[in-house]
This record gives C-alpha cells, sequence and structure tokens, in this order.
C-alpha cells in the first residue's frame, strides 16, 4: 500500500510540474488563454448596432435588426444596409459588468430616446411626452472585458441631442461624435462602452 501510495504521488506531482513547464504554458498564460476565449464568445454573442434617420422628422432610430429598420423605411426613415453598426451589443446581460440601453418612443414629439439611467427612463415614461419602453439592450458601464485583447477595443457610447429639431441621438467612438456637434448636436453624456462593430 505504501508503494503504491507513493507512486501516486510522484505521478502526481510530475504531471503538476508538466502543466506548468513551459512547453504547456505557465498557469499565468492559461489565464489569458481562457481570458481570449471568453472574448471571443462575447463577440460571437453580441450584435451589431444598425441606425435608421427619419429626414422629414429627424429621428434616429438604432436597432440591432436589420429588418426593423428595413421595415421602418416605409415610414420614411432612410437606411442604408451596406454601413456597418456604430459597434456590437448585447441582447441579455453576458457578464454582471453590463447595464441595460433602454430604447424609448414618444409618439408625442417623433422621438427615440436613449438611455442607461433608470431614473431618466422612469421621469421620461411618466413625463409630458409619454415615452415608452421599445427595447432593451445592454452595454459595458465602465470596465472592458478584454484588456489583453488588442483585435478587441472598446468603443464608447455617446448620446447626443439636437436641441433645435428635438431629437436625440447616440454615436460610436469619438469621431462620430465630433461630427455630430458639428452638425448641430449637443454632447449630453457617455451612455457605456460596447465591442467594436464586424
Amino acid at each position: 500500500m505504501n508503494l503504491v501510495y507513493i507512486f501516486v504521488l510522484v505521478f502526481a506531482c510530475a504531471f503538476d510540474l508538466i502543466l506548468a513547464s513551459p512547453v504547456n504554458g505557465t498557469s499565468e498564460h492559461r489565464l489569458v488563454a481562457r481570458q481570449d476565449l471568453s472574448c471571443g464568445q462575447l463577440s460571437t454573442r453580441s450584435h451589431p448596432l444598425f441606425r435608421a434617420n427619419h429626414p422629414g422628422e429627424g429621428d434616429w432610430l438604432f436597432s440591432i435588426s436589420a429588418a426593423e429598420l428595413t421595415e421602418a423605411t416605409r415610414r420614411g426613415y432612410v437606411f442604408n444596409s451596406a454601413l456597418p453598426g456604430i459597434g456590437k451589443v448585447w441582447l441579455v446581460p453576458e457578464t454582471p459588468d453590463m447595464i441595460p440601453l433602454f430604447r424609448l418612443w414618444s409618439n408625442a414629439i417623433f422621438d427615440h430616446l436613449y438611455t442607461t439611467d433608470v431614473t431618466e427612463m422612469n421621469t421620461a415614461i411618466n413625463g409630458p411626452n409619454k415615452y415608452q419602453v421599445e427595447q432593451i439592450l445592454y452595454v459595458y458601464q465602465n470596465r472592458f472585458p478584454c484588456p489583453q485583447n488588442p483585435n478587441i477595443r472598446p468603443v464608447a457610447l455617446y448620446r447626443l441631442y439636437h436641441f433645435g429639431r428635438r431629437n436625440h441621438m447616440l454615436a460610436g467612438g469619438e469621431a462620430e461624435r465630433d461630427k455630430a456637434i458639428f452638425d448641430g448636436f449637443s454632447f449630453i453624456r457617455l451612455e457605456g462602452f460596447m465591442f467594436p462593430p464586424p
């Protein structure tokens, strides 16, 4: 019995050394591999956030459904399906770091409102313009999950407002935000972070 026990102990120690050897990668390398795999899974489960604009009313409609935006063209929206999304978001909270992005609609003023602020959402619903929740998506609030993957860089999701047209819109990244400001929109706030568009 003692010999069997010693043999098992020696074998276990040897197997552990093999796992920790440079040939198989250190425990740190294995952790990075798991992190990369997790980022790949998160990217696979994410969806491009497309956009359409109503030239007459000025409203911006953002959706992960190209079919919904194509249908919206019957109501006067312009949707270019050849354009990539502004970033990639999620249908469900895949990690604890994700927060809901609410899409609300007011028929009274023909405007879509986008916010991650629950208090603001409730104020809009109970306010004079009677916004209604149309869709809930998810974005990252602060911490981005893939710091070690150079191919997956966070895209900031900005919200802007045009006080003249009384319309909200979203911008993915600083360049889009700055262009919208040049076009007359005012920066409201940073709503969260997305994965880069495809």
